[in-house]
């Protein structure tokens, strides 16, 4: 998954869980580990975990793991995360997390690792986010991401989901992407279906970007428990 729709997939998981206050996991399997378009994994498959739990009063706390390859030696990629969620009596549902980075693998892995906050509105299907970071993958440039993502059932066993979000360098002076670029959009369409427990998705992710991130097939598979 790239760290967008696990964002949004981790968050379905937080307000369901609302209503029941439980701790919550999930395995799944990645052709790919896209972050906003672009391969985490050198093009490989991914192998990812979570675990979360979530409070009646809408407090959580969570973990997210991932393999990673950004051929520096770096194997894998851990993320802790604490927020709080609701929803205002106009059906408008919200939510305000810090997430951690962290890297490790290699000698200079952990420079990489970083925080983030992010803060998300949602209304029915559609929600709307804004992250940032003041140390955006240890280079110390501030970075924001503008999200807004939709989902639309089409059947009773699929759902369609479509996205855009565009990722910004505040410091291009020390942060730019594709060289030269303080700012690249990324949008993807996926399928998604439930069959016999497990949660399948497909889905095609293109970006702006010149020289990577180019469009790309995306499969996954997860499995979901509660404890």
């Amino acid at each position: 998954m790239y760290k967008n729709i696990a964002r949004v997939f981790v968050l379905s998981l937080f307000f369901s869980s609302f209503v029941n206050a439980e701790t919550t996991g999930s395995v799944t399997f990645a052709s790919d580990y896209l972050f906003n378009g672009v391969s985490q994994t050198d093009e490989k498959p991914a192998l990812q975990f979570s675990l979360d739990y979530a409070d009646e009063s809408g407090w959580y706390v969570g973990t997210w793991s991932s393999n990673v390859d950004f051929g520096d030696g770096t194997d894998y990629e851990v993320d802790v995360y604490a927020g709080y969620g609701g929803e205002f009596e106009s059906g408008i549902t919200y939510d305000v997390s810090l997430l951690y980075y962290a890297y490790f693998g290699g000698s200079t892995s952990s420079e990489g690792s970083y925080p983030e906050l992010v803060v998300s509105f949602g209304l029915g299907d559609t929600t709307l986010s804004a992250s940032y970071s003041w140390d955006y993958f240890g280079t110390e440039a501030d970075h924001v991401i503008l999200a807004l993502d939709k989902s639309m059932p089409v059947s009773e066993s699929w759902t369609l989901n479509m996205g855009i979000n565009m990722s910004t360098s505040l410091d291009d002076d020390l942060y730019t992407w594709d060289g030269n670029d303080e700012a690249y959009i990324h949008f993807y369409l996926s399928a998604d279906t439930q069959w016999r427990g497990l949660d399948f998705s497909i889905g095609v992710h293109s970006t702006d970007l010149d020289t990577y991130g180019e469009t790309r097939l995306l499969g996954t598979v997860s499995r979901s428990f509660s404890f």
